[in-house]
């Protein structure tokens, strides 16, 4: 009982609804001290990670108890990323040392006690590539891992190797398709096919699939 009258208390105060008295009177003053000092910085969980190119992309961020919000864009040489470490570039990522694409400020001046949920639509987002979008707020930060565009493949076994085909988000076949592997790029024929050929050394091998800077 006390559980669920906290959480509604809680929820009622974070949104403004109701009368603001009716439910601070539902909590202990170590409960509402905390809830109104708390910070929050959360994604919205319909915020997509993958957009093909053209796609506009918006992140929708629930912000509380912060006067001043720092909304930092940073595109990744994704690229150099797999070449140097194999793998998909992480939220983790460390940023220090790397100075943001764009940077850009708010100001609000919400009550401490309100959750409001932000829209921030991002047309700088526009070509294919890795994104991460950080915002800084209060002494907390938040940040998103966007992807705009993707790349897959086919492959088959001939006589001369592994014969790939890179394919676009529709699954489209990319003429000017490449494959980076053990520190060389292999180009695609005439017919778009890209051929790696059999190994002396047989072995697992990660490839990189690129179409222009992506």
């Amino acid at each position: 009982d006390y559980y669920l009258k906290k959480v509604l208390a809680e929820t009622k105060l974070l949104y403004g609804v109701g009368n603001p008295e009716q439910w601070t009177a539902m909590l202990s003053p170590g409960d509402y001290r905390s809830l109104t000092d708390r910070v929050e910085l959360d994604f919205a969980p319909t915020v997509e990670r993958f957009y093909k190119p053209g796609q506009k992309v918006t992140v929708e961020l629930d912000v509380k108890n912060v006067k001043t919000l720092i909304r930092k864009i940073y595109r990744i040489n994704s690229l150099k990323y797999y070449q140097e470490m194999g793998e998909p570039v992480p939220l983790s990522l460390d940023l220090d040392g790397l100075v943001a694409n764009e940077q850009e400020s708010f100001t609000y001046d919400e009550a401490p006690l309100r959750r409001v949920r932000r829209t921030f639509e991002l047309p700088q987002l526009d070509a294919r590539g890795v994104y991460v979008v950080e915002f800084i707020g209060a002494g907390k930060r938040s940040r998103a891992l966007v992807q705009k565009g993707r790349l897959t493949y086919v492959v088959k076994t001939t006589p001369a190797g592994q014969e790939f085909t890179v394919l676009d988000e529709d699954n489209k076949p990319l003429p000017a398709g490449r494959i980076w592997m053990a520190g060389r790029y292999y180009n695609a024929a005439s017919d778009g096919t890209i051929t790696l050929p059999f190994s002396t050394s047989p072995g697992n091998q990660k490839i990189v699939l690129v179409s222009g800077d992506f």
